[in-house]
């Protein structure tokens, strides 16, 4: 699980954002954590603001507090 976890963030890095969706797709289906799960929709969330998906990225930073309700932050683009 800690590599389809680690490998988006490289690919992020690279620029790579719709592969690391594709990644993160996968590691949300492993996922079995609460914290697991958080870090996979809040690096989703990421994803999509990186994209200018900022509807997308608002729902899923949402969706990430059922996981973690701590107070992570909210992913815009601007």
């Amino acid at each position: 699980m800690e590599i389809i976890t680690r490998m988006p963030h490289q690919m992020i890095y690279l620029g790579h954002h719709r592969g690391a969706l594709g990644l993160l797709q996968v590691a949300a289906t492993q996922a079995n954590q609460p914290a697991t799960k958080a870090l996979v929709t809040s690096q989703t969330g990421r994803v999509h603001a990186a994209l200018g998906e900022d509807e997308m990225a608002a729902a899923i930073s949402t969706r990430r507090t059922r996981y973690w309700p701590r107070g992570w932050v909210m992913f815009r683009t601007g």
